[in-house]
């Protein structure tokens, strides 16, 4: 006998971010593929991080780990680093379109800049929406 699953419990309806699977990227490849993508494949915005600023505590690794804890990704070159002040991640959609993330500090330890870039302007939207929340958390 055959059991039917209801449609909200397919593959398809899993979240975007958990739909991509991580991949590796150079810096030099990460600056190609996102200085190609502009225009409505872009969402960039504020995000406040209070947790990093309460704590106290290392801003690199809490930006690090609420990235990969938020979406699927691989970070490049070992993702946000305080020395530069920037963090890179890369994954891929089940159709094989590169997303590109970057996390860029702002001019308080507790704010920064998130840049997501996707070929699929909804699925950039959708991405961004997430992480955002992710990174506030």
């Amino acid at each position: 006998m055959l059991t039917k699953f209801p449609p909200t419990q397919g593959l398809w309806e899993l979240p975007a971010q958990d739909q991509l699977q991580p991949c590796n990227m150079t810096e030099d490849a990460f600056k190609a593929a996102a200085s190609a993508l502009t225009g409505f494949n872009e969402s960039s915005g504020k995000v406040t991080q209070p947790a990093v600023a309460a704590d106290g505590g290392d801003v690199a690794s809490t930006v690090n780990a609420r990235v990969l804890a938020t979406a699927n990704v691989a970070p490049v070159n070992g993702g946000y680093s305080t020395t530069t002040g920037v963090g890179r991640w890369v994954g891929t959609t089940p159709s094989g379109q590169k997303v590109l993330l970057q996390v860029t500090a702002g001019g308080t330890p507790d704010a920064a800049t998130v840049s997501l870039k996707c070929d699929d302007a909804l699925v950039s939207n959708t991405l961004f929406d997430v992480m955002k929340k992710g990174l506030s958390a």
